[in-house]
């Protein structure tokens, strides 16, 4: 992978966990 798809990937990680915090 490319370093701006990792780091893409990443924070698509992060905001889904945000979400998920905010959510619950």
């Amino acid at each position: 992978a490319t370093l701006a798809g990792s780091i893409v990937l990443t924070l698509l990680i992060w905001i889904a966990g945000y979400a998920a915090r905010g959510a619950f």
